[in-house]
C-alpha cells in the first residue's frame, strides 16, 4: 500500500492491481470534456446558420425600405403639384370669365411655390367655326398679334392652323415670358389623348415624357410632360384645358436625393413597351458597383410602379457602390470564429474545475466544522442583542444587498429568515430622506474609510406607525482600499423621538387649534420670502381677523369662544392648497401665507383678491356652538411679496395695517396694502356686480344692425347685446364679454340672447313683409360647449313658431380648437333642427378647407380686418376673392362685415360678394328704429337709399 498527500492535508489511498478512483474519475472527466466541445461545436454551427439567415433577411428589407423612400419622397412633391392643378382649375370653374391680369394672380397664388412646373397654360376648345372670332376677341383684349398656329413639320417652325375641328389653343400662359399663346395643341395627338382622357375622368392625366420645347426650340437633354386637367362649365362638358409642363429632373429631384444618399442608380422607364430606353436617369455616384464580388441576390435590381396621373412608370434601382457597407457586416463568419475560441476556453475551464473539485470536497469538510462552531456562537449572540433590544446589519456593496438581524427585522415587519435582501427594495420601508442619508453614508464609509458613521432613520412600519432606528456603522477594515462591505448595529429609539416631536409640537404649534403659531409661522415666511426674491416669484400673506368675537366670547363664554376659534382654523385649512399655510398669531387673529401664486405682482393680487373673497364666504357661514347657531365675519388685509427684500415682520405689519382698513371700511371686507391694487380689484368687483345686477333687474338690451344684398335689400340682422346701467348709461360687449367668459356669466346672457332673437323672428313672422327676415346670433365657444345648450336650443325651437332657418348662429374658429370631432358632430344635430351655421372672422384662425367641406356651413363672414384696407391693399383684395370663390365652390354664402365705404362694397360687388354688414348700411340700433328703417326707406340697387339716410351713416 503506498500513500501519499494532497495540499489540503487529506490522505489518500491507492491499490496495485485494481482501478483506483482517481483512474475511474479520469475516464468520467474525458467523457465530460468530449461531451462539452461536441456541444460548443454544435451550437456554434446552428448560430451561424441562423445568423446567416437573419443576415439575408435584413439585407431584403434594407433594399425595400430604400426602394420606399424613393417612390415616397416622388409621390409626395407629385401630390403637393397634383393639388395645386386641382385647386388652379377649380378656381377656373367657379369663375367662367376671367382676365389675363387675374389668371396670372391665380397662378401665381397657387402654382408659383411649385418648382417643378415650368409653364402653366390655360387651353380652351375651341369650335372650327368659332375660330375667326375667338382670334379677333384675342387681339381686343391685350395681343395684338394672336394668332392660332401649329408646327409647320420641319421641327423649326410654326404655321397657321388648318383642318381640325375642334382646336384647343394656348389663351394664357404663365410665366408669360415662355410665349406660347396662339399654340394649338391638338396637333399632337398623344396629347390630346391625355387631355380626353382626364375630360373622362374628371382627374389630372399625364402624357408620356418628351423633351421640352421652349421658345420654339428643343432643349435637349430637358426631359418634360405634360399634366392636363378639364375645366367643366356648369353643364358638365369640357370647356378647356389648364394643362402644366412638368420639368422632370425638378419632379424627381427629392427622389434622386434620396437614391444618392442610400447609394442607388435611378433610372425611370415606361410600362410598356418592357424593353424600351430610361427618359430619367439618375447615377449615385461617378463609381460603378463591382459586380463580381456581390452575391446573386445583392445583385438583384430593385424596382417599383409609379402612378403618375394616369401613367403607369417603372422605377429601376441598381445598387452602387457602397450600398451594402451599412448591412454587411459579416456577423456569421466572426460567430463560428468566437464559437470556436469559446468551446476551447469551456474545455479549458472543465479540466480546471475538474482539477480543483477534489481540493474543494477536502476543504468542504473542514468548513462544515467550522461552521457549527459559527452558528453556536452566532446564536449566542442574537440571544444578547434580543435581551438588550439591538440588532446588527451588514451591507455587500458589490452585490448591492443587505442583511438585517432578527431584531431589526423585527422593527421594520420583516420575516427574521437573515436572508441578504437588495439593497433598493429596502427604500420602500424608510422615509425618502432618511434612506437617501444612509445610502450616502455607506458609500463614504466605502470610499474614504471614515470613523464609525451614526444616523437616526425614520421607519415605515406595516401599519402605518412611524418608528425610529438609531445606525451605526463602519467599513469594515480588512477590505481593502476600497471596502465592499459595510456593517453595524441599530436600535430602537422610538420612544426617544416621540418625546421630542411632543416638545417640538408644544414649541411651534398652537395648543388650541393645532395650527402654526406665531414662531412657526415667522420661519414659514422667512423661507417663501427667501424663494419668491431667489426665483422672481409672487405671494401673498392674508392677515384674517374675526369681526365681533370678543362679543361673542364676553356673551357665550370662553368655552364657545374656544369652539368657534377651532371651526374657523378647519375652514380655513379645508379652503386652502396643499402648500399653502395657515397658523394662528393668537386671539382671535389667523394667518393664510399664499406662496408662488404670480410672476408679476398684479398677477398674484388677483389670485390673493379671489382667495380672500372665498374665505369671506366661507367664514359668513353660521357656526354651530353647542345647540346654537351663530354667525361671524372677518376682515382680511393682504400683502403682496415678491421679488424685492422683505422681512417677515415688516410683511405682517403691512398685512395688519390693510387688514384695519378692511375693519374701517366696514368689515367683513377685503382691502390690499398697495392702494393700486386694491382699486383694481375693487373695480373688477363692481363690473362683476353690475353685470349680475344686469342680468337680475331686466338690464340687459339687444340692439340689431341690419344685413343686405346686393340689390341694397335688408335681410335680416345680427343680434348685439349691450348693458344698460343707472350711472354708466348704455355699454357696450367689450366691457363685459371677457369678464363674463371668466366668471362664467357668459352663459346665462347667451341664453338670454337667443331667447329675444327668438321672440323677435316670433313677431316678425306675424307681418308678411317681414317674415323672410333672420336674424344672426354670437354664440362663444363657453357656452357652445356646455352641456345644456343644445338642449335649451332644441326646446326654445320647440315652443316657438318660427322657421328654423331664419335663424343663423354665428360660431367662431374657437369652438373647433378643443375637440373638432365632437364640435362637428355637435353643428350637425344643430343643422338638423333647421338653424344655419354662419363662421365668423373666417381667415383670421386656423381657416381650412378641410373643416370647411366637414362642418354643416350655411355662411362665412369675411373678417373686417381684411374689408378695411380692401381697396388699398393687393394682399387684403385676394385674401377677399379667395374666401368668395371657396364660399361659392362649396355652396356656401358668403358676408362681408364692416363695409364702411362705398368704394370696398363696390368692390366687394366686382369680386362676386353678395351680402353686406357695416356703417356704410347701418350702426347697431333698437328694434323700433330698425322697423322703422325697413317701413320707410327704400333701397335702390347699389345699396344707397333715398329719403331719410339718418340709420344708415
Amino acid at each position: 500500500m503506498a500513500t501519499r498527500v494532497d495540499v489540503s492535508g487529506m490522505t489518500q489511498v491507492s491499490m496495485a492491481g485494481h482501478d483506483a478512483p482517481g483512474e475511474r474519475a479520469s475516464w468520467s472527466d474525458r467523457l465530460r470534456l468530449f461531451t462539452v466541445v461536441l456541444l460548443g461545436v454544435g451550437l456554434t454551427l446552428l448560430a451561424a446558420g441562423s445568423l446567416r439567415q437573419a443576415e439575408q433577411l435584413r439585407l431584403k428589407e434594407y433594399r425595400r425600405a430604400a426602394t420606399d423612400r424613393v417612390v415616397q419622397a416622388f409621390e409626395q412633391e407629385l401630390t403637393r403639384m397634383l393639388e395645386a392643378l386641382r385647386t388652379a382649375a377649380l378656381m377656373l370653374e367657379v369663375q367662367p370669365a376671367f382676365t389675363r391680369e387675374q389668371f396670372n394672380d391665380a397662378m401665381r397664388m397657387l402654382v408659383e411655390g411649385q418648382l417643378s412646373i415650368n409653364v402653366v397654360e390655360w387651353q380652351p376648345i375651341v369650335a372650327a367655326r368659332d375660330l375667326y372670332a375667338f382670334q379677333a376677341e384675342a387681339r381686343r383684349s391685350g395681343f395684338p398679334d394672336f394668332e392660332v398656329i401649329e408646327p409647320d413639320g420641319s421641327g423649326k417652325g410654326w404655321r397657321p392652323v388648318a383642318g381640325r375641328d375642334p382646336y384647343v389653343v394656348v389663351r394664357y400662359a404663365w410665366p408669360e415670358q415662355y410665349q406660347t399663346v396662339g399654340y394649338d395643341m391638338s396637333f399632337s395627338p398623344e396629347r390630346m389623348a391625355s387631355k380626353l382622357q382626364s375630360a373622362a375622368t374628371g382627374v389630372p392625366t399625364a402624357s408620356s415624357p418628351f423633351e421640352f420645347m421652349k421658345e420654339g426650340k428643343v432643349h435637349s437633354g430637358s426631359m418634360a410632360l405634360a399634366i392636363s386637367a378639364t375645366v367643366f362649365g356648369p353643364d358638365r362638358q369640357a370647356r378647356g384645358y389648364l394643362a402644366a409642363v412638368v420639368d422632370l429632373p425638378t419632379l424627381f429631384q427629392r427622389s434622386t436625393e434620396q437614391a444618392r444618399e442610400a447609394r442607388l442608380d435611378l433610372q425611370v422607364f415606361p410600362t410598356a413597351p418592357v424593353d424600351a430606353a430610361a427618359f430619367f436617369s439618375a447615377p449615385a455616384s461617378a463609381a460603378t458597383p463591382v459586380l463580381a464580388q456581390l452575391t446573386a441576390l445583392e445583385r438583384q435590381q430593385l424596382s417599383a410602379t409609379l402612378a403618375v396621373a394616369g401613367q403607369q412608370w417603372r422605377v429601376q434601382l441598381q445598387p452602387a457602390a457602397g450600398f451594402y457597407d451599412d448591412v454587411q457586416p459579416q456577423l456569421s463568419l466572426w460567430l463560428l470564429v468566437a464559437g470556436g475560441l469559446m468551446t476551447l476556453l469551456m474545455a479549458r475551464a472543465v479540466m480546471l474545475v475538474q482539477a480543483s473539485r477534489r481540493r474543494i470536497e477536502g476543504a468542504e469538510r473542514a468548513a462544515t466544522r467550522a461552521n457549527e462552531a459559527l452558528r453556536v456562537q452566532s446564536g449566542r449572540l442574537l440571544e444578547a442583542q434580543r435581551i438588550a433590544h439591538l440588532g446588527s446589519w451588514q451591507v455587500d456593496l458589490q452585490a448591492s444587498t443587505i442583511s438585517w438581524s432578527p431584531e431589526v427585522c423585527a422593527l421594520l415587519g420583516l420575516p427574521p429568515d437573515g436572508a441578504a435582501r437588495p439593497l433598493n427594495d429596502q427604500r420602500a420601508h424608510f422615509s425618502a430622506d432618511s434612506w437617501d442619508r444612509f445610502e450616502a453614508a455607506l458609500r463614504a464609509a466605502a470610499a474614504e474609510g471614515t470613523e464609525a458613521f451614526e444616523l437616526e432613520l425614520a421607519c415605515a412600519q406595516p401599519d402605518g406607525r412611524r418608528s425610529w432606528l438609531l445606525a451605526r456603522g463602519a467599513a469594515r477594515a480588512e477590505a481593502g482600499p476600497v471596502a465592499p462591505q459595510v456593517h453595524g448595529v441599530a436600535m430602537d429609539i422610538s420612544a426617544r423621538k416621540q418625546a421630542e416631536l411632543e416638545i417640538e409640537s408644544l414649541a411651534f404649534t398652537d395648543t388650541l387649534t393645532a395650527l402654526p403659531n406665531r414662531r412657526l409661522l415667522i420661519d414659514r415666511l422667512a423661507h417663501a420670502l427667501a424663494f419668491s426674491e431667489r426665483h422672481e416669484r409672487f405671494g401673498a400673506m392674508l392677515f384674517v381677523d374675526l369681526d365681533g368675537f370678543k362679543k361673542i366670547n364676553d356673551t357665550f363664554g370662553h368655552q364657545r369662544g374656544d369652539l368657534l376659534l377651532r371651526q374657523v382654523a378647519q375652514r380655513l385649512t379645508a379652503a386652502m392648497r396643499k402648500g399653502d399655510t395657515v397658523g394662528r398669531l393668537g386671539g382671535d387673529e389667523f394667518l393664510v401665507l399664499l406662496e408662488d401664486i404670480g410672476s408679476s405682482a398684479p398677477e398674484a393680487a388677483a389670485h390673493a383678491g379671489i382667495a380672500a373673497n372665498k374665505l369671506l364666504d366661507i367664514l359668513r357661514a353660521p357656526y354651530a356652538l353647542g345647540a346654537d347657531q351663530h354667525s361671524c365675519t372677518a376682515s382680511i388685509g393682504v400683502a403682496v411679496f415678491g421679488a424685492e427684500r422683505q422681512q417677515p415682520e415688516e410683511l405682517l405689519r403691512r398685512a395688519d395695517l390693510a387688514m384695519y382698513r378692511a375693519k374701517a371700511a366696514g368689515r367683513n371686507a377685503v382691502c390690499f396694502f398697495d392702494p393700486s391694487m386694491q382699486e383694481a380689484i375693487l373695480a373688477r368687483a363692481q363690473r362683476e356686480n353690475e353685470l349680475r345686477e344686469a342680468l337680475r333687474a331686466d338690464g340687459l338690451r339687444l340692439h340689431y344692425q341690419p344685413q343686405v344684398d346686393a340689390s341694397g335689400r335688408i335681410t335680416g340682422a345680427e343680434a348685439l347685446l349691450r348693458l344698460q346701467l343707472p350711472d354708466r348709461g348704455l355699454v357696450g360687449p367689450q366691457e363685459f364679454i371677457a369678464l363674463a367668459e371668466e366668471t362664467g356669466l357668459i352663459a346665462p346672457l347667451g341664453a338670454w340672447v337667443l331667447q329675444t332673437a327668438v321672440a323677435q323672428l316670433a313677431a316678425w313672422s306675424l307681418r308678411p313683409e317681414r317674415r323672410e327676415l333672420g336674424i344672426s346670433v354670437n354664440v362663444s365657444p363657453r357656452q357652445f360647449r356646455s352641456a345644456e345648450f343644445l338642449p335649451g336650443l332644441e326646446l326654445l325651437l320647440a315652443a316657438s313658431p318660427i322657421a328654423p332657418q331664419r335663424l343663423t348662429l354665428e360660431l367662431t374658429e374657437g369652438v373647433l380648437l378643443d375637440d373638432l370631432n365632437d364640435a362637428a358632430a355637435k353643428m350637425r344635430r344643430i343643422a338638423a333642427l333647421g338653424v344655419r351655421l354662419s363662421l365668423d372672422d373666417f381667415g383670421t384662425g386656423f381657416s381650412s378647407l378641410a373643416y370647411l367641406k366637414r362642418l354643416p356651413l350655411a355662411e362665412v363672414k369675411i373678417d373686417r380686418s381684411f374689408v378695411e384696407d380692401l381697396v388699398a391693399s393687393p394682399d387684403d383684395r385676394a385674401i377677399a376673392q379667395m374666401i368668395i370663390v371657396l364660399g361659392g365652390s362649396l355652396g356656401l354664402d358668403v358676408l362681408a362685415e364692416g363695409v364702411e365705404q362705398a368704394a370696398q362694397r363696390d368692390l366687394l360687388l366686382s369680386l362676386g360678394c353678395q351680402h353686406f354688414q357695416g356703417y356704410l348700411f347701418g350702426r347697431p340700433m333698437e328694434v323700433d328704429a330698425l322697423e322703422s328703417m325697413l317701413d320707410g326707406q327704400e333701397f335702390d340697387a347699389l345699396g344707397f337709399t333715398r329719403g331719410d339716410r339718418s340709420h344708415t351713416l
